[in-house]
């Protein structure tokens, strides 16, 4: 009985607690310290949609979590994927900051930067 609780949505609420993602949020960190971009993708990948999870798409928690990945993808040179992202953050920082709010200029600049690039 007991392993049937953590099959499916129930390891996903365990999953969607705020103190597993800080965890998951340090693995990441270490992670990308050391340069291990595979990790560091599927890591932030997965704390962005538990984020997207526990607090919606445009809680400030969440944008940090894709500008995070974001940051990770201009570091591999995905400068495609990165552009989805900033453009994600510049729009939800946009939507909850406004348009002068130092978070949304510099988003906006990161968004830049990977169109350029």
């Amino acid at each position: 009985m007991r392993r049937d609780a953590l099959k499916g949505e129930g390891l996903r609420i365990l999953q969607a607690h705020p103190a597993t993602i800080y965890v998951m949020e340090r693995l990441y960190s270490c992670h990308l310290s050391h340069g291990d971009a595979a990790r560091v993708e599927e890591l932030g990948k997965e704390i962005n949609s538990l984020k997207r999870q526990l607090y919606g798409g445009r809680h400030t928690k969440t944008l940090d979590a894709i500008a995070s990945l974001a940051l990770a993808y201009d570091g591999q040179k995905k400068y495609a994927e990165a552009e989805s992202h900033w453009r994600e953050v510049f729009e939800g920082r946009r939507e909850v900051f406004g348009d002068h709010h130092d978070g949304t200029l510099h988003a906006y600049h990161r968004l830049a930067m990977s169109i350029y690039s």
